[in-house]
Protein backbone atom coordinates (compact mmCIF):
# COMPACT_ATOMS: atom_id res chain seq x y z
CA UNK A 1 0.00 0.00 0.00
CA UNK A 2 1.04 3.63 -0.97
CA UNK A 3 0.37 6.11 1.40
CA UNK A 4 -0.20 9.60 0.02
CA UNK A 5 -1.41 12.90 1.71
CA UNK A 6 -2.74 15.66 -0.49
CA UNK A 7 -2.80 18.93 0.43
CA UNK A 8 -4.35 22.00 -1.96
CA UNK A 9 -3.41 25.57 -2.93
CA UNK A 10 -4.97 28.38 -4.84
CA UNK A 11 -2.22 31.77 -5.59
CA UNK A 12 -3.07 33.80 -2.21
CA UNK A 13 -0.10 34.04 -0.62
CA UNK A 14 -1.34 33.04 2.84
CA UNK A 15 -1.29 29.70 1.26
CA UNK A 16 0.68 28.89 -2.00
CA UNK A 17 4.06 29.77 0.42
CA UNK A 18 3.10 26.90 2.78
CA UNK A 19 3.11 23.60 -0.31
CA UNK A 20 6.71 23.57 -0.08
CA UNK A 21 7.13 23.27 3.36
CA UNK A 22 4.33 21.23 4.05
CA UNK A 23 5.79 19.21 1.49
CA UNK A 24 8.95 19.03 3.23
CA UNK A 25 7.80 18.24 6.93
CA UNK A 26 5.34 15.05 5.28
CA UNK A 27 8.27 13.90 3.82
CA UNK A 28 10.67 14.24 6.65
CA UNK A 29 8.28 13.22 9.40
CA UNK A 30 6.24 10.66 8.02
CA UNK A 31 5.54 7.44 5.97
CA UNK A 32 3.03 10.28 3.15
CA UNK A 33 4.36 10.76 -0.20
CA UNK A 34 2.87 14.01 -0.33
CA UNK A 35 0.84 15.33 -3.39
CA UNK A 36 0.41 18.86 -4.25
CA UNK A 37 -2.99 20.06 -6.32
CA UNK A 38 -2.44 23.43 -7.86
CA UNK A 39 -6.33 25.46 -8.83
CA UNK A 40 -6.52 26.18 -12.25
CA UNK A 41 -3.70 25.50 -14.79
CA UNK A 42 0.34 25.68 -14.76
CA UNK A 43 -0.16 28.64 -17.25
CA UNK A 44 -2.26 30.37 -13.90
CA UNK A 45 1.03 29.65 -11.77
CA UNK A 46 3.49 31.27 -14.29
CA UNK A 47 3.59 34.37 -12.29
CA UNK A 48 6.56 35.40 -10.14
CA UNK A 49 5.68 34.04 -6.53
CA UNK A 50 3.90 31.04 -8.60
CA UNK A 51 7.32 30.16 -9.90
CA UNK A 52 9.23 30.15 -7.45
CA UNK A 53 6.59 27.66 -5.22
CA UNK A 54 6.32 25.55 -8.24
CA UNK A 55 10.09 24.80 -8.32
CA UNK A 56 10.75 24.37 -4.99
CA UNK A 57 7.74 21.96 -5.37
CA UNK A 58 9.81 20.51 -8.06
CA UNK A 59 13.29 20.58 -6.10
CA UNK A 60 11.67 18.71 -3.64
CA UNK A 61 10.71 15.83 -6.28
CA UNK A 62 6.54 16.48 -5.38
CA UNK A 63 3.71 14.92 -7.49
CA UNK A 64 1.63 17.58 -8.44
CA UNK A 65 -1.56 18.37 -10.07
CA UNK A 66 -3.00 20.82 -11.44
CA UNK A 67 -6.91 21.12 -11.14
CA UNK A 68 -7.91 22.57 -14.27
CA UNK A 69 -10.68 25.69 -15.29
CA UNK A 70 -14.06 25.57 -13.31
CA UNK A 71 -16.05 28.15 -14.46
CA UNK A 72 -17.09 31.19 -12.30
CA UNK A 73 -18.69 32.02 -9.82
CA UNK A 74 -16.85 29.38 -7.58
CA UNK A 75 -13.78 30.94 -6.24
CA UNK A 76 -10.36 29.30 -6.72
CA UNK A 77 -10.50 28.75 -2.16
CA UNK A 78 -13.48 26.46 -2.89
CA UNK A 79 -12.27 24.92 -5.93
CA UNK A 80 -8.66 23.90 -3.40
CA UNK A 81 -10.49 22.75 -0.47
CA UNK A 82 -12.74 20.89 -2.57
CA UNK A 83 -10.06 18.82 -5.11
CA UNK A 84 -8.62 17.09 -2.69
CA UNK A 85 -11.88 14.88 -2.25
CA UNK A 86 -11.44 14.34 -5.87
CA UNK A 87 -7.74 13.30 -6.03
CA UNK A 88 -8.13 9.71 -5.86
CA UNK A 89 -10.20 9.93 -9.44
CA UNK A 90 -6.20 10.26 -10.98
CA UNK A 91 -5.35 7.60 -13.02
CA UNK A 92 -1.76 7.36 -11.54
CA UNK A 93 -3.47 6.28 -8.38
CA UNK A 94 -4.22 2.55 -7.65
CA UNK A 95 -7.29 1.24 -6.06
CA UNK A 96 -5.20 0.11 -3.02
CA UNK A 97 -3.27 2.90 -2.45
CA UNK A 98 -4.24 5.45 0.48
CA UNK A 99 -4.94 9.06 0.28
CA UNK A 100 -5.43 11.13 3.52
CA UNK A 101 -6.30 14.61 2.49
CA UNK A 102 -4.63 17.65 5.16
CA UNK A 103 -4.69 21.76 5.17
CA UNK A 104 -1.52 22.84 3.11
CA UNK A 105 -0.88 25.14 6.22
CA UNK A 106 -0.45 22.01 9.05
CA UNK A 107 2.62 20.45 9.20
CA UNK A 108 2.98 17.09 10.65
CA UNK A 109 4.98 16.84 13.95
CA UNK A 110 4.25 13.14 15.24
CA UNK A 111 4.60 11.05 12.07
CA UNK A 112 3.68 8.10 14.24
CA UNK A 113 0.32 9.23 15.40
CA UNK A 114 -0.60 9.48 11.53
CA UNK A 115 0.23 6.07 10.34
CA UNK A 116 -1.15 4.11 14.24
CA UNK A 117 -4.76 3.16 12.52
CA UNK A 118 -6.58 -0.21 11.96
CA UNK A 119 -5.38 -0.58 8.72
CA UNK A 120 -7.97 -3.15 7.84
CA UNK A 121 -10.46 -1.14 7.49
CA UNK A 122 -10.39 1.07 4.47
CA UNK A 123 -11.63 4.41 5.99
CA UNK A 124 -9.90 6.50 8.78
CA UNK A 125 -11.58 9.64 11.00
CA UNK A 126 -8.94 11.33 12.56
CA UNK A 127 -9.80 13.78 14.80
CA UNK A 128 -13.36 12.11 14.65
CA UNK A 129 -15.38 14.22 17.23
CA UNK A 130 -13.93 17.22 16.02
CA UNK A 131 -17.60 18.10 14.99
CA UNK A 132 -19.12 16.37 17.83
CA UNK A 133 -19.53 13.55 15.06
CA UNK A 134 -22.69 15.20 13.44
CA UNK A 135 -19.97 15.67 10.23
CA UNK A 136 -16.01 14.85 9.89
CA UNK A 137 -13.31 17.44 8.71
CA UNK A 138 -11.12 16.69 6.22
CA UNK A 139 -8.07 17.50 8.13
CA UNK A 140 -6.67 14.08 8.48
CA UNK A 141 -9.49 11.79 6.99
CA UNK A 142 -8.08 9.23 4.59
CA UNK A 143 -8.95 5.89 2.63
CA UNK A 144 -8.26 3.61 0.29
CA UNK A 145 -8.35 4.74 -3.57
CA UNK A 146 -10.91 2.04 -3.73
CA UNK A 147 -12.92 3.13 -1.08
CA UNK A 148 -12.87 7.04 -2.23
CA UNK A 149 -14.00 5.79 -5.63
CA UNK A 150 -16.80 3.99 -4.50
CA UNK A 151 -18.28 6.33 -1.84
CA UNK A 152 -17.43 9.83 -3.99
CA UNK A 153 -19.24 8.09 -6.86
CA UNK A 154 -16.39 8.71 -9.16
CA UNK A 155 -14.23 6.43 -11.76
CA UNK A 156 -10.51 6.81 -12.51
CA UNK A 157 -10.04 9.65 -15.22
CA UNK A 158 -7.08 11.76 -16.22
CA UNK A 159 -8.66 15.38 -15.23
CA UNK A 160 -10.09 16.48 -11.85
CA UNK A 161 -12.27 19.43 -13.13
CA UNK A 162 -15.04 17.93 -14.70
CA UNK A 163 -16.15 15.94 -12.11
CA UNK A 164 -15.49 18.81 -8.93
CA UNK A 165 -17.17 20.70 -11.95
CA UNK A 166 -20.33 18.67 -11.84
CA UNK A 167 -20.44 18.52 -8.10
CA UNK A 168 -19.88 21.98 -7.42
CA UNK A 169 -23.09 22.59 -10.02
CA UNK A 170 -25.18 20.03 -8.39
CA UNK A 171 -24.15 20.05 -4.82
CA UNK A 172 -23.07 23.56 -3.67
CA UNK A 173 -24.97 25.63 -6.95
CA UNK A 174 -24.24 29.28 -7.87
CA UNK A 175 -26.37 30.54 -5.41
CA UNK A 176 -24.11 29.12 -2.40
CA UNK A 177 -23.43 31.60 0.86
CA UNK A 178 -20.32 31.60 2.20
CA UNK A 179 -20.78 29.51 4.97
CA UNK A 180 -21.78 26.66 2.73
CA UNK A 181 -18.84 27.14 0.42
CA UNK A 182 -16.56 27.12 3.03
CA UNK A 183 -17.49 24.13 4.60
CA UNK A 184 -18.69 21.92 1.12
CA UNK A 185 -16.29 19.90 0.89
CA UNK A 186 -16.48 18.40 4.16
CA UNK A 187 -20.10 18.04 3.65
CA UNK A 188 -19.92 16.80 0.07
CA UNK A 189 -17.60 13.56 1.04
CA UNK A 190 -19.26 13.51 4.61
CA UNK A 191 -23.01 13.29 3.33
CA UNK A 192 -21.41 10.63 0.59
CA UNK A 193 -19.50 8.32 2.89
CA UNK A 194 -22.52 8.44 5.14
CA UNK A 195 -25.07 6.71 2.61
CA UNK A 196 -22.12 4.35 1.60
CA UNK A 197 -21.34 0.76 2.71
CA UNK A 198 -18.34 1.74 4.51
CA UNK A 199 -19.97 3.95 7.44
CA UNK A 200 -19.69 2.97 10.09
CA UNK A 201 -18.88 -0.40 10.44
CA UNK A 202 -15.89 0.08 7.74
CA UNK A 203 -14.20 3.41 8.92
CA UNK A 204 -11.96 3.90 12.01
CA UNK A 205 -12.89 6.65 14.22
CA UNK A 206 -9.96 8.39 16.12
CA UNK A 207 -10.33 11.20 18.86
CA UNK A 208 -8.41 13.49 20.03
CA UNK A 209 -7.85 16.35 21.96
CA UNK A 210 -6.68 19.47 19.33
CA UNK A 211 -6.36 21.87 22.53
CA UNK A 212 -3.67 19.93 23.95
CA UNK A 213 -2.02 17.97 21.16
CA UNK A 214 -1.83 20.96 18.48
CA UNK A 215 0.43 24.07 18.52
CA UNK A 216 -2.70 26.32 16.84
CA UNK A 217 -2.81 29.89 15.37
CA UNK A 218 -5.03 31.04 17.53
CA UNK A 219 -3.09 30.13 20.63
CA UNK A 220 0.06 30.00 20.06
CA UNK A 221 2.53 29.24 22.41
CA UNK A 222 5.02 31.85 23.60
CA UNK A 223 8.01 29.74 23.93
CA UNK A 224 8.45 26.55 22.47
CA UNK A 225 11.24 24.43 23.92
CA UNK A 226 10.03 21.13 22.92
CA UNK A 227 7.48 19.06 20.65
CA UNK A 228 6.70 16.46 22.86
CA UNK A 229 3.09 15.84 22.59
CA UNK A 230 1.85 17.54 19.84
CA UNK A 231 0.50 16.08 16.74
CA UNK A 232 0.29 18.75 14.39
CA UNK A 233 0.94 22.47 14.08
CA UNK A 234 -1.78 24.85 12.34
CA UNK A 235 0.44 27.54 11.55
CA UNK A 236 0.31 31.01 11.67
CA UNK A 237 -0.76 33.13 8.72
CA UNK A 238 0.50 34.40 6.09
CA UNK A 239 3.47 32.71 7.10
CA UNK A 240 6.63 34.13 4.74
CA UNK A 241 5.80 37.90 6.51
CA UNK A 242 8.04 39.06 9.26
CA UNK A 243 5.85 39.32 12.15
CA UNK A 244 5.09 35.30 11.98
CA UNK A 245 7.94 34.13 10.17
CA UNK A 246 10.11 33.95 13.14
CA UNK A 247 7.71 31.94 15.35
CA UNK A 248 7.54 29.50 12.04
CA UNK A 249 10.93 29.47 11.68
CA UNK A 250 11.58 28.22 15.57
CA UNK A 251 8.86 25.81 14.57
CA UNK A 252 10.53 24.37 11.65
CA UNK A 253 14.02 24.56 13.56
CA UNK A 254 12.60 21.82 15.78
CA UNK A 255 10.90 20.01 13.24
CA UNK A 256 13.57 19.73 10.28
CA UNK A 257 16.79 20.80 11.32
CA UNK A 258 19.09 19.78 8.48
CA UNK A 259 16.41 20.93 6.07
CA UNK A 260 16.86 24.80 7.47
CA UNK A 261 19.63 26.22 4.60
CA UNK A 262 16.65 25.23 1.61
CA UNK A 263 13.83 26.51 3.69
CA UNK A 264 15.58 30.00 4.80
CA UNK A 265 16.58 30.13 0.80
CA UNK A 266 13.11 29.57 -0.77
CA UNK A 267 12.20 31.71 2.18
CA UNK A 268 14.46 34.61 0.63
CA UNK A 269 13.13 33.87 -2.59
CA UNK A 270 9.60 34.02 -2.43
CA UNK A 271 9.68 36.96 -0.39
CA UNK A 272 11.76 38.96 -2.91
CA UNK A 273 9.04 37.30 -5.74
CA UNK A 274 6.24 38.72 -3.84
CA UNK A 275 8.00 42.39 -3.47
Amino acid sequence: MRKYVVFSSNQVQAYEFMAPLAAICWQSRTEFKPVCLLTQTREHWDVPTGRVVVDMLDRLGVQKHYVGMISEPYRTSVQAQASRQHAALLKCFQPEDYIMTMDVDALPINGAWFSSVDWSKPCHMRNASAWQYRWYTTFGFGATVAAWREFMGYEAAGEIAPVLQKNLDMDLTPERDTMAEWFWDEFLWCSRIKASRFYPDACHFIERRTERDRIDRGNWPQTLRSLDGYIDAHVLRPAHQSENWSRIKHLLELLIPNLMEDVCRYHARYRLAAS
